[in-house]
């Protein structure tokens, strides 16, 4: 977007040399990933809510070291270096912040794509940090500012909002559903669908208001359909949301989840929403639950996954033919047009 947004920080890969990567032979390397591609194949769980939870619970506690264990069972430390300056660079330095979870897909592990460290290389969870831009005279930080006012913002979803409960691809989904038999739904859960803070003129941002806007509608939509008196309950997941974000979702009933909350709040009773995340939510799902339902990028595996931020799997692929009926959302919108429906088939 042509200004400074976001970086990140892995201190194992910045310091591979450090750790020896380079006395690993190639015939080690591969013998790592042919091991991780047996585990896989075996059925070994990459995620588990237990795995998740451990990884949370340490970093709220404010731990200075975070353990996790790989999926060769041995467990790795990895230190928490917030406040350190990891560069600078033309009068700015890049000071160490809060750290988070890094969801690593098994494609990225079988095939060592951040690079090859040999002591996290059975790591699904590591643990990165983002970077804070400082100005090294004033010490300020860089923040990133919305473009758009508060008022701007939700002025721009509602509109939005309106227009996509009155478009005809929502009442084509709204008969679709109700020609289902739905297994019941207690909560929406949805990952990835954007910032609407930046901007009212960019494709990405009038697409996070239209997938934003389903939430809402699929709440009432399902709960007309259920005729029950308990709502639906509705949460969001997005490292991308600013506060305005998070105030204009909070006015629609849309509680706001920090990384990695929203998975740990997914079971079968759940809607699923994600829409070209740029972690492995459909893996992750697959490993963790068995959704009531999930609206998400339509599952095309092929053999070439590896530069896909949510890749498919085989995996997936079995959960979707086992147990989901997978149907195409309606119409072409551009929010949706890379989007399939997937209903849990009742036993």
């Amino acid at each position: 977007m042509g200004e400074f947004t976001s970086y990140i920080y892995a201190a194992d890969y910045c310091r591979r040399k450090e750790n020896g990567v380079l006395e690993e032979t190639p015939k080690a390397r591969a013998d790592v990933s042919s091991h991780i591609r047996s585990l896989y194949d075996a059925g070994v769980p990459i995620y588990s809510k237990e795995m998740i939870r451990d990884v949370v619970d340490q970093l709220q506690s404010g731990h200075q070291k975070v353990l996790v264990r790989g999926l060769d069972g041995n467990i790795v430390g990895f230190h928490i270096e917030t406040g350190q300056i990891s560069d600078s660079i033309d009068g700015f330095d890049f000071v160490i912040g809060a750290p988070f979870i890094m969801f690593v897909s098994p494609q990225a592990l079988i095939h060592q794509a951040f690079g090859y460290v040999h002591r996290i290389a059975y790591c699904s969870l590591q643990i990165f940090h983002n970077l804070e831009k400082r100005h090294r005279l004033t010490n300020e930080i860089v923040h990133v500012t919305p473009r758009l006012s508060p008022k701007q913002a939700e002025d721009f979803f509602e509109t939005n909002k309106q227009a996509w409960a009155t478009h005809e691809v929502r009442g084509q989904l709204q008969s679709m559903l109700s020609s289902k038999s739905l297994s019941h739904v207690n909560k929406i859960v949805a990952f990835a669908c954007g910032t609407m803070a930046l901007t009212d003129q960019e494709s990405w941002s009038i697409r996070s208001t239209y997938q934003h806007a389903l939430i809402t509608t699929l709440r009432d939509d399902l709960s007309e359909l259920q005729q029950t008196q308990h709502s639906i309950q509705c949460c969001a997941q997005d490292p991308a949301y600013t506060d305005t974000d998070r105030d204009i979702l909070q006015k629609s009933g849309i509680n706001v989840l920090d990384n990695p909350q929203g998975f740990l709040e997914v079971d079968d009773s759940t809607v699923v929403l994600s829409f070209g995340a740029e972690v492995p939510v459909r893996q992750i799902i697959a490993d963790i639950a068995r959704p009531a339902m999930m609206i998400w990028d339509r599952s095309q595996y092929t053999e070439d996954e590896l530069n896909k931020t949510d890749p498919d799997s085989p995996r997936l692929t079995e959960m979707i033919q086992n147990f989901y009926e997978e149907i195409d959302f309606p119409g072409d919108l551009d929010a949706f047009n890379l989007s399939a429906v997937y209903v849990r088939r009742k036993s």
